[in-house]
């Protein structure tokens, strides 16, 4: 499957706008809370406070015929520096890095590997 552009990926702009106010949106994502924010994992694990959400996902996804719960590589498409400096106390960049993804089954996830 070849590459498309960014927008044939995600949805189009003012799909949710329709469903869900902006205003609304923001108050749920306030008070929105899965995991303590004092908790110790805070330090050893990046993702800690959604991880009881993936866990959840994990465990409901495993045997559904049409939903995945997978990992996916976010791709780097630098083209100005295709070197990376290293920088000692600069955190990692996200580009490189394996998110979960949630795919139904008649869709596909793009390949951006050659």
């Amino acid at each position: 499957m070849a590459v498309g552009s960014l927008g044939d990926s995600f949805a189009p702009t003012g799909t949710f706008g329709c469903f869900n106010k902006r205003e609304r949106f923001e108050s749920i994502m306030l008070n929105l809370h899965f995991s303590d924010n004092i908790a110790l994992a805070a330090s050893t694990d990046k993702t800690w406070k959604v991880r009881p959400v993936v866990e959840i996902l994990r465990h409901w996804l495993v045997n559904n015929p049409y939903y995945r719960f997978d990992e996916t590589i976010i791709p780097s498409w630098n083209t100005y520096n295709p070197m990376h400096q290293f920088v000692k106390d600069k955190p990692p960049p996200l580009e490189g890095q394996a998110i979960h993804v949630v795919l139904c089954a008649d869709n596909v996830l793009p390949q951006t590997s050659v």
